[in-house]
C-alpha cells in the first residue's frame, strides 16, 4: 500500500489480454503506478471470483499470469515484466481451503519444491472473513455479507 499510488488506478480493460482470455476477465485487470519517482512501473491486480472451492485455482492464476505477460511484451515491446498481484475473492459454503501450486504436484520429496513456481495470492474469504475488519466501501461490505450468509438455511428461508 505504501508503494502504490491508488489515486491513479487505471482500468486496463482488455489491452494486455490475449483474445482467448478476454471473455473470462476483461473487467478484472487494473493497474496502479508506483510512488517511486526513480523508476516508473505499474503493478497489475488480477481479480478472480470463486463461489465454489477449486483446488486448481493456483494453476489457473499461473496460466492467466503467463498469458498476460506474453501479451504485455507483445503489445509494449518491453523486456521486463510488470508485477501482477493475484487476488481471490471466494465464498464457497465451507470457506476456502488454502492451496499452493506445489500442492498440485506429486513431489517425491521436499527437495523437488525448488523446481515448482509457487507464489502467493491475496485471499478474501467471504465466508470466514468479516467485512467490518476491512476498509471496504459500504456496498462491497453488503455484497460480502450476503455472500457470507447466502449458504445458510436461515438466509434462504428469509429470502423466500
Amino acid at each position: 500500500m505504501k508503494q502504490l499510488d491508488f489515486n491513479k488506478i487505471y482500468y486496463e480493460k482488455d489491452s494486455f489480454l490475449p483474445k482467448s482470455l478476454q471473455s473470462y476477465y476483461s473487467d478484472l485487470v487494473v493497474s496502479v503506478p508506483t510512488k517511486c519517482s526513480s523508476y516508473v512501473a505499474k503493478v497489475f491486480f488480477l481479480l478472480e471470483h470463486k463461489s465454489t472451492f477449486k483446488k486448481n485455482t493456483p494453476l489457473q492464476f499461473l496460466r492467466y499470469i503467463l498469458e498476460f505477460w506474453e501479451q504485455y511484451q507483445k503489445n509494449t515491446g518491453e523486456t521486463r515484466l510488470p508485477v501482477i498481484i493475484p487476488i481471490l475473492i471466494a465464498h464457497p459454503e465451507e470457506g476456502w481451503k488454502p492451496t499452493k501450486l506445489s500442492d498440485l504436484v506429486n513431489l517425491p520429496s521436499d527437495d523437488f519444491k525448488i523446481f515448482i513456481p509457487d507464489f502467493n495470492f491475496l485471499l478474501y474469504d467471504a465466508v470466514n472473513d468479516d467485512p467490518e475488519d476491512y476498509d471496504f466501501d459500504e456496498t462491497l461490505k453488503a455484497l460480502f455479507t450476503i455472500w457470507r450468509y447466502s449458504g445458510s438455511p436461515e438466509f434462504m428461508n428469509g429470502v423466500k
